[in-house]
């Protein structure tokens, strides 16, 4: 798995690291397929540890923290490109997860509905079948 760390068309920083911006986030991930079992994930990045408990992994920079959750999903879906976790659609989501990390003081959720070549339907009215969570919390230094 490659990690992207600068934009292929711009060469914008997109991890954050050599400007020194980026933070550190804690982070766990879970797929869920909503229409067989909603509430129990397909898949957790973290399954060993309570379902309330943020994850073990670490990562710096937020844009980093939703392109490895989206790799991790494709990957699970044996690297199918998946409909809704576009580049396009991180970049919204980040936008929008800003604020309620200001709220709350550094924690907050992605939820990100996607579907696969198989479930995707052209029905503007139908949900997407999947679901990428992904739970942040910011890293503070001790």
């Amino acid at each position: 798995m490659s990690r992207i760390t600068s934009c292929p068309h711009c060469g914008a920083d997109l991890a954050g690291q050599l400007d020194g911006r980026a933070e550190s986030w804690r982070y766990r991930t879970r797929l869920y397929d909503m229409e067989v079992n909603p509430d129990e994930p397909i898949a957790d990045s973290d399954s060993d540890l309570p379902a309330d408990k943020p994850g073990a992994g670490v990562i710096r920079g937020l844009w980093r923290v939703l392109s490895d959750a989206a790799t991790a999903a494709a990957d699970f879906h044996g690297g199918q490109l998946l409909r809704g976790l576009e580049p396009v659609e991180q970049e919204r989501k980040l936008r929008g997860i800003r604020p309620t990390l200001s709220r709350n003081k550094g924690r907050a959720c992605f939820r990100i509905g996607y579907d696969t070549p198989a479930s995707w339907r052209d029905d503007p009215n139908r949900e997407p079948r999947y679901l990428l969570r992904i739970d942040v919390l910011k890293e503070t230094e001790a």
